[in-house]
């Protein structure tokens, strides 16, 4: 583990770092790196644990301004990126694995270099990312704590509970 100001993926496609944790949204980059034309990039899916192995499926997600000028027009804007028609260019384009499944098959036609298999895989049993409007206020915590358990000044255990303590307590209010 290394505490940086350097983006991991920087340091993996680099060869600075021999493990990268990553999500879907970053294959593009992973396919058209150095590492990846030459195939040197394999995805797998985490470890199980004893209570199996859940991955968190977030998406892409859209919003429109409460200050904007054309709402109807924000919306129907939302309403396009987020149609078949959205969902068939965020495939053709790689950007990430499209919500609509028919779109799918030609987001995976975009990877030559990599196999991108173990997010499809983990997707199976993956459970909603929690966002809400309490977000904001506890997304802090989570890079906080990790970033105190990754640089050994507090225990895995400890730092998890931490999580855990102070988000309820958001989370109750």
């Amino acid at each position: 583990v290394v505490l940086s100001d350097t983006k991991g993926t920087d340091l993996f496609l680099s060869g600075k770092g021999a493990i990268l944790f990553v999500g879907s949204w970053k294959s593009s980059v992973l396919e058209n790196s150095s590492l990846g034309v030459n195939k040197k990039i394999r995805l797998i899916t985490m470890p199980n644990q004893e209570a199996g192995n859940t991955s968190v499926l977030g998406g892409l997600g859209y919003v429109v301004s409460a200050f904007t000028k054309d709402k109807e027009g924000a919306w129907d804007a939302v309403k396009f990126i987020t149609g078949e028609v959205g969902n068939r260019i965020q495939a053709e384009e790689g950007i990430d694995i499209p919500a609509l499944k028919k779109a799918q098959a030609t987001y995976l036609a975009n990877f030559k270099n990599i196999n991108i298999d173990a997010f499809f895989k983990a997707a199976e049993n993956a459970v909603p990312f929690p966002a809400g409007p309490d977000l904001v206020r506890w997304i802090g915590i989570i890079g906080d704590r990790a970033a105190e358990i990754f640089g050994g000044r507090i225990t895995a255990e400890a730092g998890t509970a931490a999580i855990y303590k102070e988000m309820q307590a958001i989370l109750d209010k």
